[in-house]
């Protein structure tokens, strides 16, 4: 709001919708295991599905840094710590759903699981990363444009050659986006351990 006074310009205004979508996988990580909550198999599988379908939203804010400069009515130091907030809140939701899910998905398959299922999801993350900041695609054209869809996924998986950059970037991002969360994740079960210690 504050840039829209300065400037009189929109510009950075579908950064609000980014972060809403980025919501929308943290609610259903929070219905999903809400205390108390006792799901029926089918449905925990139907939520998990969709909250894999919208999850890559959360972290497809830090891209939206590629809009720095783009617009340069204002110091680019604003314009980074304005795109900066939104792209750091975005990751910290998927993280925190990411997480949510995992200890779900734990009670089913055990601990010997969570790592395989952490660097898959973020795989398919990238993916959709990719595939939203590059070809344009949004979560809900699963069911709005399957065929374009598929026929694009399809020439990425079959021409793995043509495409070198582009699973450059997914496999990248894959890596960094995996070990950001588990680097989060272990240094969250020491503070927790360390805290412990002290009140006992």
């Amino acid at each position: 709001m504050v840039r829209v006074v300065m400037t009189g310009e929109r510009s950075f205004l579908f950064m609000i919708w980014n972060l809403a979508l980025a919501f929308v996988p943290y609610a259903i990580s929070g219905y999903l295991t809400e205390s108390g909550r006792v799901l029926s198999k089918m449905k925990s599988v139907m939520l998990i599905a969709g909250w894999l379908l919208f999850v890559p939203n959360s972290f497809y804010l830090l891209t939206d840094l590629f809009h720095l400069s783009k617009f340069g009515d204002v110091p680019q130091w604003f314009d980074l710590l304005l795109l900066l907030s939104f792209a750091l809140s975005g990751m910290l939701l998927g993280i925190v759903s990411l997480r949510r899910v995992e200890v779900y998905v734990e009670k089913w398959r055990g601990s010997s699981f969570t790592i395989p299922f952490v660097i898959g999801v973020m795989f398919l993350n990238a993916l959709g990363v990719y595939l939203g900041r590059y070809l344009r695609f949004n979560s809900w054209d699963v069911f709005m444009q399957p065929v374009s869809l598929f026929q694009e996924l399809a020439h990425l998986i079959l021409n793995p050659l043509d495409n070198a950059l582009e699973w450059g970037m997914v496999c990248s991002y894959t890596a960094f986006m995996a070990l950001t969360y588990l680097t989060i994740r272990k240094l969250a079960e020491s503070f927790y351990s360390s805290a412990k210690k002290q009140s006992s």
